[in-house]
């Protein structure tokens, strides 16, 4: 899967695939995914050494890794409307 490194807050960094976009409010952020018309699939916020997810997508998967302060969102979007497709 293609992915992007995003620059968070706090030396944190989001890596997930190209079709998903960050918005960020200061230290709380939204990843929605831009081919699903904008549906919101996580947010969170980032304190110094703190992650928090306030709201996550039904099957979102994704990886933390506090010692590197990297989130990793390992779901492929086009995977999963693939997916959907075939129901």
């Amino acid at each position: 899967m293609e992915t992007i490194q995003t620059e968070l807050v706090d030396g944190w960094k989001l890596i997930a695939h190209p079709d998903y976009t960050v918005f960020s409010n200061e230290k709380s952020y939204i990843v929605v995914q831009k081919d699903d018309m904008n549906e919101m699939v996580i947010a969170f916020s980032i304190n110094n050494n703190t992650f928090s997810v306030t709201s996550c997508n039904w099957g979102l998967k994704f990886d933390f890794r506090s010692d590197e302060k990297t989130i990793a969102i390992t779901t492929d979007p086009n995977e999963y409307e693939e997916d959907e497709d075939e129901d």
